[in-house]
């Protein structure tokens, strides 16, 4: 054997992994060749030097490993998966839902709910809607039809579930509240340049309500006097009682700054929006703008009537007494206190303010104009018993006596037909 078929077998007989025959054959050719002989004792020194020494098993090591293979098994199945605990609630669930108890009750829930909405479905109209008030007060001929219509789903159900229970309709608003709340006729107008103009004439519907008998398409008595002009209210810069001077005009004040809660309530109140004005006109006040208090509470007079803004004109009027503000505020509650029937607190109201140096003229107006519906109410009835009285002689015929000039009730008893 020569060194070209000894060398690659070299690792192998290292390992004594040779057979018999060729293990002879390379140990003859290293014995003879000195290279070969080199070459292997290096591998036998490296194999040597790489060899570790056999350590002893640990007393133990068995069960101290079968031990934990226990215990982790264990652990492992008192764990339950999440798809386990889905499917066990799922499996519980299927079995109550085809129990036949079940299943009758979701067919009888069906049938139920079925009925009651093909039984009872129609159109509903709102309240709002199905009733609309005149400014007199009396409901329009719309809302009669509309209460008295009756549909076959109605029918149906009177039949099987009894007759329902009748449309709830608002009631009329009072003449007087109706006066009040009625829009102008000219249609809307800018309140916050004209100062009192609607205020007066709203007022004279009301007093004209009150003081005497209204004709067909008119008012009479005080709802019948020409409006005042524009500029009826104080201009900007008028002084006050307490020697100051007014505060400038909305549009000055706020000129330039259409995001504060003033400038967006005086645009909701043009809008006619008087629910958010109020709401801005409440945020501005709150910095000590009388102002702003003042025309949140016109604007609840506005939205709710007068029965909802006297109070909150009355405080302002209570916390600026002597000033502008309050007595226009007190102004305005006397107002709206003829308007809701309150005349003796009115009076009271209106006669304080015509003491004031700014509402002296608008206070002594107004009282005189109530002065004069209430003499022409209590006219009116006073010439309404005195046309009774010949009635009541007709029945009894007397002689013939010479008769004076007829009196003055008299005539206008025969001009209205008594």
């Amino acid at each position: 054997m020569d060194c070209e078929k000894a060398e690659p077998l070299l690792l192998d007989e290292l390992y004594e992994e040779l057979d018999e025959l060729t293990s002879a054959a390379v140990k003859r050719h290293v014995s003879g060749c000195a290279r070969c002989a080199g070459v292997f004792n290096g591998m036998r020194s490296a194999r040597s030097a790489a060899a570790l020494p056999i350590m002893a098993v640990p007393v133990g090591l068995e069960e101290k490993i079968l031990a934990a293979a226990k215990e982790a098994a264990k652990q492992q199945n008192n764990v339950v998966p999440f798809k386990a605990k889905v499917s066990r609630v799922i499996s519980i669930a299927g079995s109550w839902a085809m129990r036949p108890q079940t299943a009758m009750a979701a067919v009888f829930l069906l049938m139920i709910g079925t009925s009651a909405f093909l039984i009872r479905s129609k159109d509903y109209r709102s309240n709002d809607s199905a009733v609309s008030v005149t400014v007199a007060g009396s409901p329009s001929p719309t809302a009669a039809g509309v209460a008295q219509s009756e549909t076959i789903d109605d029918r149906a159900a009177a039949s099987a579930h009894g007759p329902s229970a009748p449309p709830v309709t608002r009631p009329p608003p009072m003449p007087t509240v109706a006066a009040m709340e009625a829009p102008a006729a000219a249609g809307p107008v800018d309140r916050m340049a004209r100062g009192d103009l609607a205020e007066k004439e709203q007022q004279g519907q009301a007093l004209g309500a009150l003081g005497a008998d209204k004709d067909e398409g008119s008012h009479a008595g005080y709802g019948g006097a020409p409006p005042p002009a524009a500029n009826a209210g104080p201009p900007a810069g008028a002084p006050m009682a307490d020697g100051m001077t007014q505060q400038p005009g909305a549009m000055a004040r706020h000129a330039g700054k259409n995001d504060d809660p003033y400038s967006l309530g005086s645009a909701a109140f043009q809008a006619r929006n008087y629910a958010e004005a109020a709401k801005q006109f409440d945020l501005a006040a709150k910095s000590g703008d009388r102002n702003a208090e003042l025309w949140a509470a016109e604007s609840v007079r506005e939205g709710q009537g007068c029965a909802m803004a006297v109070g909150r004109f009355e405080a302002l009027a209570n916390k600026a007494p002597g000033q502008w503000v309050g007595n226009e505020a007190s102004l305005r509650a006397a107002k709206c206190q003829i308007a809701l029937g309150q005349t003796d607190a009115a009076k009271t109201r209106l006669a304080a303010l015509a003491q004031s140096s700014t509402h002296q003229q608008q206070a002594q107006a107004t009282q005189n104009d109530l002065n004069q519906a209430i003499a022409a109410k209590s006219g009116s009835a006073t010439v309404k018993g005195a046309a009774a009285a010949p009635r009541k002689a007709a029945a009894k015929p007397a002689p013939l006596a010479p008769r004076s000039e007829a009196s003055e009730a008299e005539k206008k008893a025969v001009d209205h037909g008594y």
